[in-house]
């Protein structure tokens, strides 16, 4: 699913789906408020919503079902406990799934908050042990 740089486009409505996504791209939108992704189970790969400064909040599936070679929220406004939870569903789904690939993650710039302890966040520092160990890149760009 691609979307982008759509200047008119503030909101997105994702259905229930079990349908697998290699790629979910809404980046340089207007997107505003929350996008709601939780109802696309089998979400992975590429997830880009980069560069949407109103998009205030992300609802992620409660458990996420795929792995991921990027994570970009890149400039947007998300709230603490959605940038807390990006971290936290990934260091779930990777204790339990061994890295086959490299992870890219930005929840830099913009109004994003910070993780609860920056660099030091739990889940950070257990993704950092988990990809060190599988032999795989990890890298993390986030607000401090």
């Amino acid at each position: 699913f691609q979307v982008w740089s759509n200047p008119n486009l503030t909101q997105i409505l994702n259905p229930n789906s079990s349908t697998l996504f290699t790629q979910y791209n809404v980046f340089g939108n207007n997107l505003t408020g929350t996008l709601d992704v939780s109802n696309l189970i089998n979400i992975g790969g590429i997830f880009t919503a980069a560069a949407n400064p109103n998009l205030l909040a992300l609802s992620l599936p409660t458990t996420l079902n795929r792995y991921f070679t990027v994570f970009n929220v890149n400039n947007c406004s998300i709230n603490l406990n959605d940038i807390n939870a990006i971290f936290s569903k990934l260091n779930t789904y990777y204790s339990s799934n061994t890295p086959t690939t490299n992870l890219y993650i930005d929840t830099s710039d913009g109004g994003n908050a910070s993780p609860t302890g920056g660099y030091s966040n739990s889940d950070i520092v257990s993704l950092q042990s988990i990809f060190s160990g599988a032999g795989k890149t990890l890298t993390i760009n986030i607000n401090t």
